[in-house]
Formats: C-alpha cells, sequence, structure tokens
C-alpha cells in the first residue's frame, strides 16, 4: 500500500469515527510572475523560537477526536515506519514535547488504539 493509500484510508477512519481531519500536502511551487521571474513558495512552514524556520516535516495529518484530543498523525508505507527524515523528527519532537499525541501510522490499527485512549 502506497503513503497516499495509507493516508486516504486514515482519512476515512478518523472521519467515520467523528474526528475532524486536517490533511497537510507539503512542497512547494515556483509560479511566475507578470514579468517573468519566477519565486519559491513553500506550501506550509513551521517555525518555534530560537531556530530557523522548517519548510518542511510537518506531519501530514491533524485529527480533532470528538474527546477533544489532537492527534498529529505521520503517515508511512508498510514497512516504512523507521523512514523519518530528520525534519519529520524535528516536528514530531516539538510536538510531543507540548503534550499533543504524536504517532507514526501505517495502517488504521495504529490509530484505532491512539483513538480509544483519547476517548478515555
Amino acid at each position: 500500500m502506497s503513503e497516499a493509500n495509507v493516508i486516504a484510508s486514515l482519512i476515512e477512519f478518523l472521519l467515520y469515527k467523528g474526528c475532524l481531519v486536517i490533511r497537510l500536502n507539503s512542497g512547494a511551487a515556483m509560479p511566475d510572475r507578470a514579468d517573468g521571474s519566477s519565486r519559491f513558495v513553500p506550501f506550509n512552514r513551521w517555525q518555534i523560537l530560537g531556530q530557523d524556520e522548517e519548510i518542511s516535516g510537518v506531519s501530514d495529518l491533524f485529527a480533532l477526536t470528538p474527546a477533544g484530543v489532537w492527534l498529529i498523525i505521520e503517515a508511512k508505507d508498510i514497512g516504512k515506519r523507521a523512514d523519518i527524515r530528520p525534519s519529520q523528527q524535528r516536528f514530531i519532537a516539538e510536538c510531543a514535547a507540548r503534550g499533543v499525541k504524536v504517532l507514526v501510522a501505517e495502517c488504521i490499527e495504529d490509530v484505532e488504539q491512539e483513538l480509544l485512549e483519547a476517548s478515555q
């Protein structure tokens, strides 16, 4: 199953469970300007005090559970859970340090247990 398929199945499951789901796409574009030049425009960026801003690493899904608990989910292809880039590791660590539940998910079962814990 590709990462795109993992994300699609997680979104469907989270919606079925009553979550508000936010999907963040990473990447950038180089739109042309009227004068023929172009500029680099990242789709998202994140920053904390004392560090340069990052233009990559933001997790794929943010889910607000019916119990009001935020889950941040980094989706990965099955068998590629360990393939987390340094920028993703930094983002996950910063969110976890602030008390947000963050998980790396390859399948619905990875998220299902977190939803059960969040509802208690």
